[in-house]
């Protein structure tokens, strides 16, 4: 082939990247910086990713493909004052066409005991949404997820796995941070037993209309694909009475809530 057909080839190919980047940069340049308006914190294993996709799937949430869940904004920042918080760069992460509601869910803000705080500096104004589950049961299925992580060695496993299910610890810091108005705590047997009814109650509190329904609501998303190991009953009663002061604080953190739906509750 004689050089001038490579140098034709050469400069169409360069003409077809500078028109996609123009049209790249005209797109994003329309995308406005700003906090997130609903943020999920919490909690592990309780069903966090089947209910943040309901909510992303929602038309009135703007969520591209790279909106993903678990960002982990907060979760090295252990340490940091909120006057020092680098507020820009967490709401460039959620930048949108103006006058779009965009949202997160990542499973550690509720967990670390300083993202509240951080938190309510960098997006004041956003509803907050937790999921809670049988701590007992959150307890067997996180338990399971976190021994095939490997992360954690026998003594540290045990004392992770449980601590995650303290709610009422958890619950009280955040609403140091934010009022319990703006925070909708959801319930995880809940969600399983009535989806439609839940997921219109999550639509109405976030300023969503609340009449649509995606399609396959019962749809899970990350599903456990292995099976839980069982715990001897001894073990299981164990766990039961050592959450049990913090099932009795969060009977009053929660007044509206089934705790006849968790058999640790009973």
């Amino acid at each position: 082939m004689s050089r001038a057909p490579i140098d034709y080839l050469y400069r169409k190919k360069n003409r077809a990247r500078k028109r996609l980047a123009r049209a790249y940069d005209e797109r994003f340049r329309k995308l406005v910086p700003a906090p997130p308006d609903v943020v999920g914190v919490g909690v592990q294993k309780c069903g966090s990713s089947w209910w943040f996709e309901l909510v992303r799937r929602h038309p009135g949430v703007w969520s591209p493909n790279y909106f993903k869940k678990d960002r982990h904004f907060f979760d090295e920042l252990d340490g940091t004052a909120p006057d020092d918080l680098d507020v820009a760069a967490y709401h460039r992460l959620f930048a949108r066409p103006a006058g779009t509601l965009a949202a997160e869910w990542t499973a550690e803000y509720l967990y670390d005991p300083w993202t509240p705080p951080l938190l309510a500096r960098a997006a004041p104004n956003a509803k907050i949404l937790v999921s809670l589950r049988d701590p007992v049961s959150r307890w067997v299925s996180g338990h399971a997820f976190e021994r095939r992580r490997g992360v954690f060695g026998p003594g540290e496993l045990e004392q992770e796995v449980f601590s995650r299910g303290l709610y009422a610890d958890q619950l009280e810091r955040l609403y140091e941070s934010f009022e319990p108005a703006r925070v909708l705590v959801l319930q995880y047997e809940q969600n399983v037993r009535d989806t439609a009814g839940q997921l219109r109650r999550t639509y109405e509190f976030l300023g969503l209309e609340p009449t649509w329904l995606p399609d396959e609501v019962d749809k899970r998303v990350n599903a456990t694909t292995w099976d839980y190991p069982k715990i001897a009953e001894e073990e299981r009663d164990e766990l039961v009475e050592r959450y049990r002061p913090q099932l009795a604080r969060l009977e009053r953190l929660l007044p509206d809530f089934d705790f006849s739906l968790w058999p640790s509750a009973r």
